[in-house]
């Protein structure tokens, strides 16, 4: 039993400092902005079932843009069973220098902002201290 506190006391302490790094690294060489989503390229892959009756006789998979199809408010509600790909073009002032920038961020189907975001919103980003074209989410 003294093995296993011991152990846990470890991993505590392990994650406790891990924590403590990043909090750190995210002070020291970030700061924090706010940008404006210029446009999206969203990318999803769709499966095109045909049926006869009740049964599935067969299945297509195909890759188009999201806009592309009719169905994408229906898409939008089904997010989680959505395998996709998005770059979201920002343009945003460094906090450093005060210089106007553009940027991307890279999403996926599993993020919510894939979903949500569009042209006009508001996006916080970190903006590196020593390159001011890196950016990362907030």
């Amino acid at each position: 039993m003294f093995y296993s506190l011991r152990g846990m006391a470890v991993g505590v302490a392990a994650v406790a400092m891990l924590s403590g790094w990043a909090a750190v690294n995210r002070s020291m060489n970030w700061s924090e902005a706010k940008a404006t989503v210029d446009y999206i390229d969203r990318t999803c892959d769709f499966v095109e079932t045909t049926y006869e009756g009740k049964k599935a006789v067969s299945a297509r998979g195909y890759t188009d843009t999201c806009n592309s199809t009719d169905e994408w408010e229906k898409v939008k509600q089904k997010h989680k069973k959505v395998s996709g790909r998005a770059t979201v073009h920002l343009s945003y002032s460094a906090p450093t220098d005060g210089s106007y920038r553009t940027g991307e961020l890279k999403l996926t189907g599993r993020d919510e902002d894939f979903y949500t975001l569009k042209a006009g919103s508001t996006v916080g980003i970190l903006v590196s201290k020593t390159e001011p074209t890196r950016i990362r989410k907030a």
